[in-house]
């Protein structure tokens, strides 16, 4: 059983789905291909000596400064400085020239834009060393943390900026690849003025084949996954209003420690739930949800358990 369709406030437009989409075959990078990579980023964030450890979802390069980890299911390389933590006594780091990032009714700070072009500029350059870019990679932003302090009854004592991170995503064909395992980010520290490089994270495992699969009508792909979540058909049964302010259709990359083999099409979902007799009473959701029927990929034959269920 699912949800109805007028049973949901959509809030957001229904998207124009096309009669076919590809479904794209990826590759994983071996250990041996992500060696540079492995060896320029533990000699950028100086571990010295490093000595080889085996997990259970790959390998880490390790030293006491910190490590270098590759993980064997999508080829991904996560690293970090140990020490850069241990450096500050809380989450504070002094950037010049911070600047505010929007109106006066916005706290919110961000970096200059000349440092904000150095930074950019800085993290390209780490990432085409480590032969990380890819045409599907777009060209970056720069994401400063926000920092506040406060005292034991909730005052605000200090406020100010953290780390910066330089994050890359990824789109194919014009449609976003959403998920955590489609993302490339490098965190930088001020030292002495200048940013360094404190730790990093790149799973993307690249596409080599386009394989089609048939997409049905927009009412039947939400009814594959979104009208069909248990959670949301429970509360909508109990008189829950449910509102969606976000559908945009993508790809879905899993996680690093997971193994995928097919880039697939689901729906990026955001809303609310307002529970029945409770004006207060909501909560916000966000998920994924299959945008294609398991009979479109089993004509295509396309076959991975994924494909099924997302859990």
């Amino acid at each position: 059983m699912t949800i109805s369709l007028d049973k949901i406030d959509f809030r957001a437009k229904l998207p124009d789905l096309p009669r076919s989409l590809p479904v794209m075959e990826t590759s994983a990078p071996r250990l041996e291909e992500r060696r540079g990579a492995i060896d320029l980023l533990g000699d950028t964030l100086n571990l010295g000596k490093r000595r080889l450890v085996e997990l259970p979802h790959g390998v880490a390069y390790v030293s006491p400064r910190g490590e270098v980890e590759y993980f064997q299911a999508s080829g991904a390389v996560w690293s970090r400085d140990a020490e850069a933590e241990q450096k500050h006594d809380n989450e504070l780091r002094e950037w010049p020239k911070l600047v505010k990032a929007g109106d006066d009714t916005d706290d919110r700070l961000a970096l200059d834009k000349e440092t904000s072009r150095q930074l950019l500029g800085k993290a390209k350059e780490l990432v085409e060393a480590a032969r990380f870019g890819d045409k599907a990679m777009d060209g970056g932003q720069v994401v400063l943390d926000q920092v506040t302090q406060l005292s034991d009854k909730g005052e605000i004592i200090q406020r100010g900026a953290g780390t910066a991170t330089v994050a890359f995503g990824f789109s194919i064909d014009g449609l976003p690849v959403v998920g955590a395992g489609a993302k490339s980010t490098l965190a930088f520290d001020p030292v002495d003025g200048e940013p360094r490089l404190v730790g990093s994270l790149h799973v993307w495992r690249a596409p080599v084949e386009a394989r089609e699969i048939q997409m049905p009508a927009v009412e039947e792909a939400l009814s594959v996954g979104l009208l069909a979540d248990p959670e949301l058909r429970r509360y909508a049964e109990k008189g829950s209003k449910i509102t969606v302010s976000r559908l945009r259709l993508g790809y879905l990359a899993l996680p690093a420690m997971t193994q995928q083999r097919y880039l697939f099409p689901v729906f990026d979902v955001q809303g609310q739930v307002s529970l029945p007799e409770d004006k207060l009473g909501h909560f916000q959701f966000a998920r994924y949800h299959h945008a294609a029927p398991v009979a479109s990929y089993k004509k295509a034959d396309i076959y991975a358990p994924y494909l099924a269920r997302m859990n």
